[in-house]
């Protein structure tokens, strides 16, 4: 059975204003900085467009992160200038 975009999925959604251990969230969004900073900088992200799927997934995931709880996205860890000059 095919899944379309706009069916709700089977299992609840990941709620990321619930996770209130600080050291988790602090991990959660190191890690998520490190693999965009990676993809960023990949030959690869041109010609895959797999590459650049999981890009928007771990922008979108950012943004939960971050935007989404009021935090920024501070400059040391993501140059936005930088990937607005890539698109």
């Amino acid at each position: 059975m095919a899944c379309s975009r706009n069916a709700p999925s089977a299992r609840p959604p990941l709620q990321v204003d619930r996770v209130a251990d600080r050291e988790l969230m602090r991990l959660l969004s190191k890690t998520t900085h490190y693999y965009v900073h990676v993809l960023l900088h990949s030959e690869r992200i041109v010609k895959e467009s797999n590459d650049r799927a999981l890009l928007k997934n771990l922008g979108v995931w950012l943004g939960l992160l971050t935007l989404a709880r009021n935090k920024p996205i501070l400059s040391k860890e993501l140059e936005l200038k930088e990937v607005r000059g890539l698109g």
